[in-house]
């Protein structure tokens, strides 16, 4: 942005002003006219302030937002592994359990308890992997939802001294 009179404070402009006015003030003995000069320099100089941090809050957001998007792209691939992994371990038992069915057929007493405690040991590790991803999709949100509130919080904090500054002036 330009330093102009349609920024807070009146920009190079305004500041230009407070300046004549504390110079002019000055050299005629009018402390009132050289104290509003230098209040106007204030206001001018607060006012960039402002802006900048807004600028600062802005840049602080975009990035939050871009972080979280990253993130949430990440959960996302994870949660895709995991369902190809799933599918892929299913695919497998249920090759193992037709194979399995094959030998059961000569020896079908003997091994029917060792293949539903084989299927039941490989859908615990499932469950246990399905539940691991589910936690670190939990901890990446609650993180993603950490860094968006608080980008939130920096801008909603400058946007105030902004205003705060403006109602000042």
């Amino acid at each position: 942005m330009s330093d102009t009179t349609d920024q807070p404070g009146g920009g190079l402009l305004g500041k230009l002003k407070g300046k004549a006015k504390e110079i002019g003030g000055e050299v005629v003995g009018n402390d009132e006219l050289a104290a509003e000069g230098r209040l106007e320099q204030a206001t001018v100089d607060a006012a960039a302030e402002a802006q900048q941090r807004a600028r600062q809050a802005d840049v602080v957001t975009e990035q939050a937002e871009l972080e979280a998007a990253l993130e949430r792209n990440e959960i996302e691939a994870e949660r895709l592994r995991t369902e190809q992994l799933q599918d892929e371990r299913e695919a497998k038992l249920e090759a193992e359990r037709a194979a399995e069915e094959a030998r059961l057929e000569q020896q079908l007493d003997h091994r029917e308890d060792a293949i539903e405690q084989q299927a039941a040991r490989e859908q615990q590790a499932v469950a246990r992997e399905e539940l691991d991803a589910m936690s670190d999709r939990a901890k990446a949100e609650e993180e993603a939802a950490r860094v968006e509130a608080e980008a939130k919080a920096a801008k909603a904090a400058a946007e105030a001294l902004d205003d705060a500054q403006h109602d000042a002036g």
